[in-house]
């Protein structure tokens, strides 16, 4: 009984914590708070600047990576890095990759993302 005492109090409190996705998802929707349809490319590449990667758009006009927004009926794609910030050591690091859709004025469109972990993604 004593043994029971003691645990329930652990078990109850280790079946009420968060898993790291959950807590990685919590991150990355604040975050991604910040991040509205409408933007500019502009904006766009400042945003993901503001959290430490550089946001590489491809024209689907060109089929190639550019720098510079100039009218494209087919629009623009991309893909931005988003670095999460938990560290546990059964998933490894974790990034959030969102994926970003621009109309062809370069204006955001649309987007959504994906939470990759480095040793859940390499088995």
């Amino acid at each position: 009984m004593r043994l029971l005492t003691v645990l329930l109090p652990l078990l109850m409190i280790v079946g009420c914590s968060k898993d790291v996705a959950h807590e990685d998802a919590e991150y990355l929707e604040t975050v991604l708070e910040e991040l509205r349809l409408e933007m500019s490319a502009e904006d766009t590449r400042t945003f993901f600047q503001k959290h430490n990667h550089h946001l590489q758009i491809y024209s689907n006009c060109e089929m190639a990576l550019v720098e510079e927004i100039a009218p494209c009926a087919n629009g623009y794609r991309s893909t931005g890095i988003i670095r999460l910030p938990s560290r546990d050591p059964e998933h490894g690091v974790g990034v959030a990759r969102v994926y970003l859709r621009l109309n062809g004025e370069g204006v955001l469109k649309d987007y959504f993302h994906d939470l990759y972990y480095e040793k859940l993604d390499n088995r």
